[in-house]
C-alpha cells in the first residue's frame, strides 16, 4: 500500500495596494503578467455583478493557462463591491501536480508560501487530499456506516449538521464517491471517492481499467474555515526550524480535526475514538512524503 498526502487547490486573497506584478512574482517563479497571462473582461449582468460563479464580483480576469487551454493559475481584479476589496488568486489543483500538463512543474511550495504570508494574504479555499494506492479500504463498510440511520455514530466531522431544517446526510455519487458536509462550492466539504472506477478523472476506462485500487479523501475547506489555515501551512515553512512540519503532519492533522470514522463507543460522537484502520491510515500519512514537489 501507498500512501501519498498533497495539496489540491489554494485560493489566497491579496491587498488591492500590491500590483497584479508584485503578486505574481511574489508567489511564482519565472511569471510575468504581460507574457504568461491572458487578459478577459468579465460581462456584468443586470444586477452589476458579473456573469459566472467563481467571478461573480471580479470585473477583470488573467488566466495562465497550458496548451490544452486548462487553467493553471487565475487573477481576479477590479472588485464591484465598495467592501472588503482584495485581488483573487486561484491556484488549480493540476499547478501542483506531476503531470505533464502541468507547466509550472515542479511548484515551489516554499516561494508560494513564503510569499503569501509576505503579502498578508488570506486564504478563501483550500483542499488537501490523501490518497490510498493499492491498499485495502473498507468501502463497503464505509458504505454501510454512512447510510442515513448509521452516519451519526460511525463519522465525527463538524460539517456534517444534524439540526433541525439544516441536515446535510452522507451523500453517494454514483458507485464511486460519497461527499459528506453541505451542498455548494462555498461549503466546507469531505470527499471520498475511487478513482480507478471514476471514469471524469479520465485515468479510468472499461477497456483499459486501472490494475491497482486508488482511493483519495480529500477535504475541501472554505470561507472562515479556510482562512484559519493560514497559520497551519506556516508550519511547513516557519520562522523557527522546531516548529517545521511535513506537509503529511499537516495534511493528518487537518484531518483529525474535521473528519473521523470513530467507533461507536458512546452516545456522544465527540468521546469515541478513531477506526482502528482510520487511525493508522493518518499515522501513515504523517510519516508519508507528499505528492508536492518542495524544492
Amino acid at each position: 500500500m501507498e500512501v501519498k498526502t498533497g495539496i489540491d487547490r489554494l485560493h489566497l486573497t491579496v491587498s488591492t495596494s500590491y500590483s497584479l506584478e508584485t503578486v505574481i512574482s511574489t508567489l511564482f517563479e519565472g511569471l510575468t503578467l504581460e507574457t504568461h497571462f491572458r487578459k478577459v473582461k468579465n460581462k456584468l449582468n443586470k444586477s452589476g455583478t458579473c456573469k459566472g460563479r467563481t467571478i461573480s464580483w471580479y470585473r477583470t480576469s488573467y488566466y495562465l493557462e497550458n496548451s490544452e487551454n486548462n487553467k493553471l493559475v487565475a487573477i481576479h481584479t477590479d472588485h464591484v463591491s465598495k467592501l472588503g476589496k482584495r485581488n483573487l488568486v486561484q491556484i488549480h489543483g493540476l499547478t501542483f501536480s506531476e503531470s505533464a500538463l502541468n507547466s509550472l512543474r515542479p511548484i515551489n511550495l516554499e516561494k508560494l508560501i513564503g510569499g503569501a504570508i509576505t503579502m498578508d494574504a488570506s486564504i478563501s479555499a483550500c483542499d488537501v487530499y490523501l490518497d490510498v494506492i493499492g491498499g485495502k479500504i473498507p468501502i463497503n463498510q464505509i458504505r454501510v456506516q454512512s447510510l442515513p440511520h448509521n452516519y451519526r455514530s460511525f463519522i465525527r466531522s463538524p460539517f456534517i449538521r444534524d439540526r433541525k431544517n439544516a441536515r446535510t446526510l452522507p451523500r453517494p455519487i454514483g458507485d464511486s464517491s460519497i461527499y459528506y458536509g453541505g451542498k455548494g462550492g462555498n461549503m466546507c466539504q469531505i470527499l471520498l471517492y475511487q478513482k480507478h472506477l471514476d471514469p471524469h478523472q479520465k485515468i479510468y476506462s472499461e477497456d483499459n481499467p486501472l490494475k491497482f485500487s486508488w482511493v483519495r479523501f480529500e477535504l475541501r475547506l472554505r470561507k472562515a474555515t479556510a482562512k484559519r489555515q493560514m497559520d497551519v501551512i506556516q508550519n511547513l515553512f516557519p520562522i523557527f526550524p522546531e516548529d517545521q512540519k511535513t506537509l503529511g503532519e499537516i495534511v493528518a492533522d487537518l484531518f483529525t480535526r474535521y473528519f473521523n470514522f470513530v467507533e461507536p463507543t458512546s452516545n456522544r460522537v465527540s468521546r469515541c475514538p478513531p477506526q482502528p484502520w482510520w487511525e493508522a491510515l493518518l499515522a501513515t500519512a504523517r510519516t508519508t512524503p507528499s505528492c508536492n514537489t518542495i524544492i
